[in-house]
């Protein structure tokens, strides 16, 4: 299932931490996952997605239908995103059409409601073609074009590689959509996928000038298959569009692809926030043009 729920679908609520005093951590800015779970049985879908941004624990938990059928292992997360945390605060955020899971929720850990809107704040990270050095390797993978048959490895890739993404997306269980999706992405823009015995290690698409996905299996992060793929895409992307920049988008809690792109060498630039409500549209036409410029 794709939850595309509006914020109005959302109450929010105070978690209460252990040291909400404790001055040495309020000011704490470490961005990171720490806990997520995609819950699965014959007639239900859920996910837990727990991280730390900008020192506040935040965690987000939906549930397609109102069942009292993961309550346990959703507790569990979440007592382990607060014992894993170092945070003076927390917020949760919970569809209001599970009735079940808050009451539960308000019993075990006293959580109070909250006025505080759910949002995704992100980084534009910036290649200018003057300062793009690097060359693609094609003896380390093998690239293939995007064809229908990959479907079922390309979605179970994001299935693994994507849980950050929010509203968080079941992606084999939207396989009618997604064939569709990337179909069209295959015939419109350059879509690319890398192989390596013939195991799926990653891919990505092009927006023009935009990375506009980029993903790799986490079975195969931390051996430079990720920078070598983001080469080639930045290539290509300067060979397509002729523009003087290339850029993409990283959520600010993903701390780690923060650090990655900015070791590859790309230039952090604007800071985006976008709730579940707005459209990424301004945004786009906004570094357009910067890269028109």
């Amino acid at each position: 299932m794709k939850f595309e729920h509006a914020q109005e679908d959302y109450q929010s609520y105070n978690i209460p931490l252990p040291n909400p005093n404790r001055d040495d951590i309020k000011n704490e800015s470490l961005n990171k996952e720490i806990e997520s779970k995609l819950f699965y049985d014959d007639k239900m879908r859920g996910v837990f997605f727990s991280y730390i941004y900008n020192g506040v624990l935040r965690v987000y938990i939906t549930l397609e239908n109102d069942t009292s059928a993961f309550n346990d292992e959703i507790v569990s997360l979440l007592r382990s995103s607060i014992n894993k945390c170092n945070c003076s605060s927390g917020l949760l955020w919970v569809r209001k059409k599970t009735p079940k899971l808050i009451v539960h929720l308000e019993n075990e850990f006293q959580i109070k409601q909250s006025d505080e809107l759910f949002f995704y704040e992100s980084t534009t990270f910036v290649m200018p073609r003057n300062k793009f050095q690097k060359k693609y390797d094609s003896g380390i993978l093998e690239i293939k074009q995007y064809e229908d048959s990959f479907l079922d490895d390309c979605l179970q890739l994001f299935n693994e590689a994507m849980l950050f993404k929010m509203p968080p997306h079941f992606y084999p269980d939207e396989r009618e959509h997604y064939f569709e999706q990337l179909r069209f992405n295959k015939e419109n823009v350059v879509f690319e996928t890398f192989w390596k015995q013939d195991n799926l290690i990653g891919l990505y698409w092009l927006c023009d000038e935009e990375v506009d996905v980029i993903a790799v299996s986490p079975k195969y992060q931390r051996k430079g298959y990720g920078s070598l793929i983001l080469t080639r895409a930045i290539e290509m992307a300067f060979q397509t569009a002729k523009k003087d920049c290339v850029w993409l988008i990283a959520s600010n809690f993903n701390e780690k692809a923060h650090s990655f792109y900015s070791k590859y060498g790309m230039e952090a630039q604007n800071q985006n926030r976008l709730s579940h409500i707005d459209s990424p549209i301004e945004l786009d036409m906004q570094m357009r043009a910067a890269c028109n410029e």
